[in-house]
């Protein structure tokens, strides 16, 4: 998704013309600059996802063991209460 200003110098006599031309001219433009790279590579897509997920567990299981942990201390007060 391109977003551009309309009332830019490079869009502003297309944007007169037509309110849909500065998108047009900005996604042509988007197209042209990264045609050289070709294809999306599924591989790279999977491990990029892979690492992603791979991060959410980690932080998800931190989260659980902070939880645990909270969890605990009422535990723990009353114990120490029964002690004292």
């Amino acid at each position: 998704m391109t977003v551009v200003c309309p009332l830019a110098d490079t869009y502003i006599s297309a944007a007169a013309r037509n309110a849909e031309a500065p998108a047009d001219l900005a996604a042509s433009r988007r197209e042209v600059k990264y045609a050289g790279f070709g294809r999306y590579n599924p591989i790279a897509i999977a491990n990029c996802f892979q690492t992603l997920a791979g991060s959410w567990l980690t932080f998800r299981e931190k989260n659980r063991e902070i939880s645990y942990l909270f969890q605990k201390c009422p535990v723990l007060v009353q114990r120490l209460n029964t002690v004292a």
